[in-house]
């Protein structure tokens, strides 16, 4: 690194700490002598309606008791990992028993690794191999989940361990760690989508817990903090020891049901009922409660909340403008944090503290503030050079809060010596992946820099389509990036440098890229006169975005002459010329009339959005002629003012398309066409934490396939030259769905659908025989146009099969854009339930969608035919 400036670097205070060398364990075990009869936690038993506690000093003896347990069970000569560490899995739930395990198997001198039942046997089976623990504690009878490991029941364990002494345990008792152990193990997501093991410290630890009593201290009129987090995510750790490892006075945890997470009402009844002053919580769920709050009329609860903090998540500007707007409706006076992390720096490193609307944006943006205590952030270029003012750097951090690594060693070019500095506390800088740039002292948050990005709830691999632009010839070199990645003018572009005396236009190098790569995978191309390169000779990305950016600045002057075009024509084409340059992407400034819509940006949702804004504008045209124009002149052409407001005919010609009934002989057709539209093109299945495989649609199929097989609802739709299997459509009457379970990933998918649907089948349809919409299904091969007039065929068919069942209606759970854009812009269905699909909380516990962009909506919608 160049020599330090200020603008490039932002460091926290440097505080000593008054538990040096000591861990967790050790400081509650003396707030507990001192503090015997404080309430350590709080939980409502399993019907919500006894309240039940336990004192510091209850939870000290019978932890006391079970570390004996450990040692007992274990003997001394244990085995520590390859890494050195001494590792017990705890595969608890969050509760007093969880809490208590914790607290033994660090007096035990181990580390925890938790696992919150129930988990995926992969993952935890990945997991085991790389950590080796040498004993399993288990609050849940799963055999198959941790084959061939030393494990014990909690209840064995506690049993074990009764007549042990509760008493602390000497110096001699635990098994002999480092000086300053690792305390928690805690996987995070891979970027190969492998999980990575983080070997947490205790110092760490106390750290954050320290600068948290500093910064934001508990009072004497706080009643009762709450623990709701799933014990495999970060924010546990800070939610239970920060109140009860408090040196002034230990504060009570209220351990909520896991229901709560995804119960706003029940959440917001315990807060209440407890008078609890704090929370911490992911965005998604902050917008969860606020919109209860709303749908309630609701501005009496939560007055005694005072402080929120946000994490985990980007915050944005509009959800901490909602939260003001409610705080001042209902009595004003609180603190909203921003607070910046991962895994690997303990969660949270960097703060901002907002106490009105005044305090949110900087940049357009929620900034993500200071570092916190004894840690430091550097944002750096690709040669580890700090930055100049202004500029975005990648963000880099040092202090006490960095990890020690990943189990095994994995990804070490993400812990880097600090060559900067002299100071072991600083010695390792850890390589985030994020970017960040500086205003006034603070940090903004500029994204990440994952070669992974999603579009239109499409996983894209940037370096395959890097790949595949630098094989076609008429390019010299070629680098693909995403332009404001999860925002919604997110776009793939590609900067293209064409080889010597090769003459051609971005829409010919789209059309060559389409013939290897999905559609939604097809970058905007912006050619370039030379590749910008930095000293070291590798591509200066972000340059390029910046070139980017300021063409970006031209949208709204897209170029078209009208000169050429006949009278009549002229003023379709303005309504079509302002209509495309709000749709397309803003790479496209210039628009010949030649051009094809789906060569400049076009795909299958904006066409229909294209049609609607149209539409809305004055003017009428079928989604058939329009898919089918091969110019912008010919959609012109096929343009009708609509002066009666009618809307245009989107009924689709039937027979031009082969349709058969379901059977055994489209068996291997239907089993292709369905596992390979789900789980490469869902939203849900794509933005799932962990992969769904084509083998468990195969499993599904075989569960369902007789509902389906028996009745005369379903169908195949075949090519009319080839005779080919391109599409298909599962339907059923309501009341033949059922419940069921395949022990696979799927289940969260299975699950969600149970969730969304159950109470609209039993509370919201109209009484009368209801058709089912399950799953409808397109080739991957066909183009967005094909595409889209094959799904509205299969709609219209879909129709014509309900009315000749005398069905009243058709019920439906939209989780395509293009479907959902049909059904409420072409269909006429009533949407019933909109749900934004990252809030979703599984029963396990876990978010197995949170990667999902907030954008992304899944309807319920019901199509009424009687």
């Amino acid at each position: 690194m160049n020599s330090i400036k200020n603008d490039a670097f932002l460091a926290g205070p440097a505080k000593k700490s008054r538990f040096h060398g000591q861990r967790p364990c050790q400081v509650f075990s003396n707030l507990a002598r001192n503090h015997p009869d404080a309430i350590a936690l709080i939980w409502q038993d399993e019907r919500l309606s006894k309240r039940c506690e336990m004192t510091m000093d209850q939870l000290e003896k019978k932890s006391n008791k079970m570390a004996r347990g450990i040692l007992q069970h274990c003997g001394q000569w244990v085995a520590p990992n390859k890494d050195g560490d001494l590792v017990i899995v705890a595969c608890v739930p969050p509760s007093w028993k969880f809490v208590c395990t914790i607290l033994a198997i660090w007096k035990a001198g181990a580390c925890y690794l938790p696992v919150e039942p129930p988990a995926p046997k992969e993952r935890v089976r990945h997991m085991l191999q790389e950590t080796k623990p040498f004993l399993v504690i288990a609050d849940w009878d799963d055999e198959d989940l941790f084959p061939d490991v030393n494990k014990i029941s909690w209840c064995s364990l506690v049993h074990s361990s009764k007549d042990l002494s509760d008493g602390p345990l000497t110096y001699e008792e635990p098994y002999t760690t480092r000086s300053d152990p690792i305390d928690i193990i805690l996987y995070t997501s891979g970027s190969t989508g492998l999980p990575k093991g983080v070997r947490i410290k205790s110092c760490s630890i106390l750290n954050r817990l320290e600068w948290q009593w500093r910064t934001f201290p508990y009072s004497k009129e706080e009643k009762t903090c709450c623990f709701k987090t799933s014990t495999t995510f970060l924010d546990s750790v800070t939610e239970v020891w920060a109140p009860l490892l408090n040196p002034d006075f230990p504060l009570p945890v209220l351990i909520l049901p896991r229901s709560a997470r995804s119960n706003p009402q029940l959440l917001v009844f315990l807060l209440n009922k407890y008078k609890v002053d704090r929370i911490m919580l992911v965005p998604t769920l902050l917008k969860l409660i606020l919109t209860y709050l709303k749908i309630t009329n609701d501005n009496a609860s939560l007055r005694q909340l005072k402080l929120w903090v946000c994490t985990s998540e980007t915050l944005s500007c509009s959800l901490a403008e909602e939260f003001f707007d409610w705080s001042e409706r209902n009595g004003g006076s609180r603190i909203l944090c921003n607070f910046y992390g991962s895994t690997e720096t303990m969660g949270d490193v960097t703060y901002y503290v907002m106490k009105s609307k005044q305090d949110i944006m900087f940049k357009g943006k929620v900034p993500i503030g200071r570092p916190v205590d004894n840690t430091t952030v550097y944002l750096l270029d690709a040669q580890m050079r700090l930055v100049n003012s202004g500029e975005i750097g990648e963000v880099y951090i040092t202090g006490k809060q960095v990890a020690a690594g990943y189990v095994n060693g994995r990804d070490a070019f993400r812990f880097i010596e600090n060559t900067s500095t002299a100071d072991p506390e600083n010695k390792i800088l850890f390589k985030t992946g994020d970017y960040a740039t500086v205003y006034n002292g603070i940090l903004i948050f500029e994204g990440r820099n994952d070669s992974q990005v999603k579009v239109r709830g499409n996983r894209v691999d940037l370096s395959e389509i890097e790949t595949a632009l630098n094989k076609l010839q008429e390019v010299e070199k070629g680098v693909v990036l995403c332009y404001n990645p999860g925002q919604i003018d997110q776009e793939l572009v590609a900067f293209v440098l064409l080889n010597e005396g090769v003459l051609t236009e971005p829409a010919d190098i789209q059309k060559l890229l389409s013939k290897s790569l999905p559609s939604y995978a097809i970058p905007q191309v912006t050619m370039i006169d030379q590749v910008p390169l930095l000293v070291s000779g590798k591509i200066d990305r972000q340059c390029l975005l910046h070139h980017h950016n300021q063409l970006a600045g031209f949208t709204h002057e897209m170029k078209f002459d009208f000169n050429d075009l006949p009278d009549e024509n002229r003023p379709a084409m303005r309504c079509l010329w302002s209509t495309l340059a709000s749709v397309l992407p803003h790479a496209i400034r210039k628009l010949s009339p030649e051009a094809n819509f789906f060569n400049i940006g076009g795909n299958s949702l904006n066409s229909v959005l294209t049609i609607a804004k149209l539409s809305e504008a004055g003017y009428n045209i079928s989604i058939s002629d329009f898919i089918r124009s091969g110019t912008i002149l010919e959609i012109v052409n096929k343009m009708t003012p609509n002066t009666n407001g009618n809307k245009p005919n989107n009924k689709i010609d039937l027979n031009k398309y082969k349709f058969d009934q379901i059977s055994e002989k489209y068996k291997a057709d239907i089993y292709r066409i369905i596992p390979d539209s789900f789980v490469n093109k869902s939203v849900i299945e794509t933005n799932m934490e962990s992969k769904v495989e084509k083998r468990d649609y195969i499993q599904l199929l075989d569960i369902v396939w007789p509902t389906f097989i028996n009745n005369p609802l379903s169908f195949v739709v075949k090519d009319i030259n080839t005779d080919e299997v391109v599409s298909c459509m599962l339907l059923m009457d309501i009341i033949d769905d059922t419940t069921f379970r395949l022990q696979s990933n799927l289940d969260y998918v299975i699950e969600f659908f149970e969730f969304l649907e159950e109470p609209i089948k039993k509370t919201v349809l109209p009484k009368g025989k209801t058709l089912y919409s399950d799953m409808l299904a397109t080739d991957q091969r066909l183009r967005p146009q094909e595409n889209i007039e094959l799904t509205l065929a299969m709609e219209w068919k879909t129709e014509d099969i309900a009315r000749q069942n005398d069905f009243i209606g058709i019920f439906t759970t939209n989780t395509s854009p293009l479907t959902r854009q049909l059904s409420e812009r072409v269909l006429d269905y009533k949407q019933l339930k909109s749900f934004q699909l990252n809030q979703f909380v599984a029963s396990d516990g876990t978010r197995p969608f949170m990667k999902a962009d907030d954008s992304i909506l899944i309807t319920c919608e019901f199509k009424q035919l009687y």
